[in-house]
């Protein structure tokens, strides 16, 4: 469990009350990973990070539950949801199929305010993207904010939502893909190409793009995790002993001298 200093302070809501500020805040440690996979969340140590109440912290809990963000467990409670390929793969298949979905029919539906909320959104990243630091949380918002330009003239609330969901579900990956990374990618070029191909009516290659795009980053998490680097992220599961804390090893006492040999020494003596 992360100290108190980890966590980044708050002084002002993020939310409208309580219960949605420490649900902000608590999503946010997961997915910028303040809390590992795999990690314990205790209620005692929980209260005094963030502040509140056991039924506020609760509440806040359930709801990270529901976004598969976090497991309960009936005898060891909650903890962060464990990483795994096949949990990525699951995403990143899931991911290309909804956005593609959602893409063509924003291409299809989109007018000229689509395109000028798209066009802004990237400017924002890509400004964000000189900014060359990891984590780099300017450059994260704005990243997510163009994906929902690009998907929002689908005219379809629900797969706008699904959309944003899969996008956060990946984000503990993405952080690995970028703090792994084995080469430059100057993901501003790929995502210009899909603007352009957007604006200029292209839904297939719009698709194809967003496609390639989502599995880039999912085969450099891949490689992180099979390659078992030493300060990667990887699964609990797979990594346990490498991802604990080491511990201090109990000196074994002295075997103790039998009464006869004492005995034998004090004569000596």
């Amino acid at each position: 469990m992360p100290s108190a200093a980890t966590i980044r302070p708050s002084l002002l809501l993020m939310g409208r009350s309580r219960a949605n500020d420490v649900w902000h805040r608590l999503r946010e440690d997961i997915l910028t990973g303040v809390f590992r996979p795999g990690t314990r969340l205790r209620f005692e140590r929980l209260k005094l990070v963030y502040g509140v109440s056991f039924a506020t912290l609760r509440e806040a809990l359930s709801r990270l539950v529901a976004e598969n963000l976090i497991v309960a467990d009936a005898q060891r409670g909650f903890s962060v949801t464990p990483i795994s390929i096949e949990d990525l793969l699951d995403i990143t298949r899931m991911r290309v199929m909804v956005e593609s979905e959602a893409i063509r029919l924003s291409v299809k539906n989109g007018g000229e305010e689509w395109r000028t909320s798209v066009l802004r959104a990237f400017h924002l990243m890509e400004r964000a993207e000189l900014v060359e630091k990891l984590p780099n949380p300017g450059w994260s918002e704005a990243h997510r904010a163009f994906h929902a330009r690009l998907v929002a003239a689908c005219k379809s609330p629900l797969l706008i939502d699904f959309c944003g969901r899969l996008f956060d579900s990946a984000v503990r990956y993405r952080n690995i893909s970028m703090r792994h990374r084995t080469y430059a990618r100057k993901k501003s070029l790929e995502h210009r190409e899909m603007m352009e191909s957007a604006f200029a009516g292209d839904a297939a290659k719009t698709v194809t793009l967003i496609g390639k795009h989502i599995w880039e980053t999912t085969n450099n998490v891949i490689a992180a995790i099979q390659n078992a680097r030493p300060d990667a992220e990887l699964p609990p599961a797979a990594t346990s002993a490498a991802l604990r804390a080491p511990t201090a090893r109990r000196s074994r006492p002295a075997p103790r001298k039998s009464p006869a040999l004492r005995t034998a020494r004090y004569r000596k003596k």
